[in-house]
């Protein structure tokens, strides 16, 4: 349910910027709020008394959150990396977070 409240702001927000040619806006707009939420897990981790969030959830919700650390961590070697070489006109770190997203969506609709 959550999902259905949240989701149209968030395709407004990458429709807009895809219409104003503002791509890395799109794409920081995606990664952003993934990025958000695993703050909020570790928030809610540290101010809940009981167990650990991530210890008790489904293993889909872990591989999310695990491909969502990856993809940001590929996102930072990226900007600190600054280099030049481009295939097809991408960076090599938007080639590797478009194989990691292909492929964690394969591993998320077989655990489905």
């Amino acid at each position: 349910m959550r999902a259905a409240a949240t989701a149209p702001p968030e395709l407004s927000t990458v429709t807009a910027a895809l219409r104003l040619r503002h791509y890395e806006t799109a794409i920081a707009d995606f990664q952003g709020t993934s990025m958000f939420n695993l703050v909020l897990i570790a928030l809610i981790d540290a101010l809940y008394a009981g167990p650990a969030v991530l210890a008790i959830v489904g293993n889909f919700s872990l591989l999310a959150t695990l491909l969502c650390i990856l993809m940001g961590t590929i996102y930072l070697i990226g900007l600190i990396e600054r280099s030049n070489r481009t295939i097809a006109r991408f960076g090599v770190d938007s080639i590797v977070i478009l194989l990691c997203h292909i492929g964690g969506l394969y591993l998320l609709f077989q655990l489905r």
